[in-house]
């Protein structure tokens, strides 16, 4: 196949698999829906940190494990194809396991199972899906499709927040049938995207360098961190933005738990939550295009700024019987912050080069894998001193990343004309 057509079809299949794979998790969102079924069954919010740290920390260690065989593989699309079509149909388990009503223990178990596996799975996907990413879309089109992703996902994402919404305000059904259609569909989109997915192909490319043992990758990232200092703030700034977004997982369970919403105007958050991501979609898919990563990476901290600032005084009661209407622009800050990954990837994208992007891309996972543990230990703290902790934390770190994210420079020269730190040859 001719390179301009096997580009434009792989735009056309990296889109809609995004696409459906962002609408899918829609219904299992960690920050949404996840939370509320576990207090549902558990009524833990401790378990609900735990999810959305199995949700970043699995995904991570696989794909560290991963990394040093990646540039082996032969046929990328069909490697990334074969995971997808083993791991993306796992929320079909949990249909069974919601309509036989067991034990909510026994149910949440398996659950963090499932969960477990689905997001290690992606794990499994993540890098090698960007390195074909970045080998077959032209470098000025690459934030427009992870934004586009982002926004036809967040379409998706509408529709799944609207069945979202009717099954958890309808009066009728038990939790267990509701969640279970959650589950079943989620399953079933993912599952077509894996389909999808498999329309994608490679272009030639020249086989590595120099081949290393997984012993000499590993020891490599550290030189590679502390030779490039642009790097080395951009891994200290995407760190200090987890620990900002801490709080992502407990706005919604703090208007219920604390502010005291119904079970309709929760419901509504996590809709408006939704419709965040899919804003956020669009929004940093139009900066990354316009105005440069480096701009997704302030203006995303800003906004966690503003948020993690708005929450602590809610917290501390400086408005007392807070409405609805003036909780919820949190909620829809929250969604939109949830696709500002895209300017932190590519960013470190345009700075890495080619011969050394997947190293660049497991050394920002590898530094911040540690921070992935921060929901977990806010759902701690939560459960056992409050709120106000993790908001105060979150705020602090915000306004460190915000300060430092100002003096972020846009790669200097064409996109990915960055030289690259060479690694020493390989001994014999």
């Amino acid at each position: 196949m001719e390179e301009p057509r096997l580009r434009k079809r792989n735009y056309g299949a990296l889109l809609t698999e995004g696409s459906l794979f962002f609408t899918g998790m829609s219904f299992i969102d960690v920050n949404a829906v996840i939370p509320v079924f576990i207090y549902a069954y558990t009524g833990s919010v401790r378990l609900a940190g735990l999810a959305a740290t199995i949700s970043a920390a699995a995904s991570i260690l696989v794909q560290l494990m991963v990394g040093p065989h990646i540039r082996r593989l032969r046929n990328l699309p069909a490697y990334i194809t074969l995971v997808m079509f083993l791991i993306r149909p796992l929320p079909f388990v949990m249909i069974p396991v919601l309509l036989l009503d067991l034990p909510p223990p026994l149910a949440v178990g398996v659950f963090f199972l499932v969960y477990t596996l689905l997001c290690g799975g992606d794990g499994l996907i993540l890098v090698p899906w960007a390195e074909l990413f970045s080998r077959t879309v032209v470098p000025g089109r690459r934030g427009l499709l992870l934004g586009s992703q982002q926004l036809f996902g967040g379409i998706g994402a509408l529709a799944a927040g609207t069945i979202v919404k009717t099954l958890l305000d309808h009066p009728r059904l038990a939790d267990g049938q509701r969640f279970a259609v959650l589950f079943g569909a989620a399953g079933a989109v993912l599952t077509l995207s894996a389909l999808v997915m498999s329309f994608a192909r490679d272009l030639p490319h020249p086989p590595q360098l120099a081949q290393q043992s997984p012993r000499q990758y590993y020891r490599s990232l550290p030189r590679l961190l502390g030779r490039d200092r642009l790097f080395c703030k951009v891994v200290t700034i995407r760190s200090l933005s987890l620990v900002s977004l801490m709080l992502s997982p407990f706005i919604v369970l703090f208007g219920q738990e604390r502010l005291g919403f119904a079970p309709q105007q929760v419901s509504t958050l996590v809709y408006l939550q939704i419709i965040g991501s899919l804003l956020g979609g669009w929004l940093w898919g139009q900066v990354s295009n316009r105005l440069g990563n480096q701009q997704v990476i302030l203006l995303s901290q800003s906004l966690a700024l503003l948020l993690a600032g708005s929450a602590l005084l809610l917290s501390l009661g400086v408005l007392p019987g807070v409405p609805v209407w003036l909780f919820a622009p949190l909620t829809l800050i929250n969604g939109v912050n949830m696709a500002a990954w895209l300017g932190y990837m590519n960013y470190t994208i345009d700075i890495a080069g080619d011969a050394y992007r997947t190293h660049y891309l497991l050394i920002s996972n590898l530094v911040t894998l540690p921070f992935t543990f921060l929901t977990l230990a806010s759902g701690l703290v939560i459960q056992a001193a409050g709120y106000r902790p993790v908001f105060a934390v979150s705020l602090a770190a915000a306004v460190l990343a915000v300060v430092l994210a100002r003096r972020l420079p846009p790669p200097q020269g064409p996109v990915e004309s960055q030289a690259a730190v060479m690694l020493p040859p390989k001994q014999v």
